[in-house]
């Protein structure tokens, strides 16, 4: 599955506000969050936070890496997400090579989802590889 964020993750952002304006009103009360009838555990509400936090980064950082070039805020706003989201719904002057891979990256990042290419870059999940 690939194309921005899924909407099982977007429930569970809103259930996880929702719950937090719910601590709220009553900070003793405990609650858990529930996906399908299952209730989801701290860390994978933690995780799909980590995902929406770096999905939301990325796409900004792109926005103002197009709009530096002299691209309107508009246009790099949506050709950002389109290419983060995998959507090809975007129009609008490329230009430059620097917008191109910004494009590519933010298309990559989308497609192969930002969590999995970040573990690979990381040191530590290639110490200790046999080839």
């Amino acid at each position: 599955m690939y194309g921005g964020i899924k909407i099982s993750r977007f429930i569970v952002l809103l259930k996880t506000v929702q719950t937090g304006l719910k601590k709220v009103i009553h900070p003793r009360q405990v609650w858990n969050i529930s996906l399908s009838g299952q209730t989801l555990d701290d860390e994978v509400v933690k995780d799909v936070a980590h995902f929406f936090f770096l999905f939301v980064s990325v796409f900004f950082i792109a926005a103002v890496l197009l709009t530096a070039s002299g691209i309107s805020i508009f246009t790099a706003m949506e050709m950002a997400i389109a290419a983060l989201s995998n959507t090809g719904a975007a129009f609008g002057p490329i230009a430059t090579s620097l917008n191109k891979l910004v494009l590519i990256t933010c298309m990559l990042l989308g497609r192969l989802e930002i969590m999995a290419i970040l573990i690979v870059l990381r040191p530590e999940f290639w110490r200790g590889k046999t080839w």
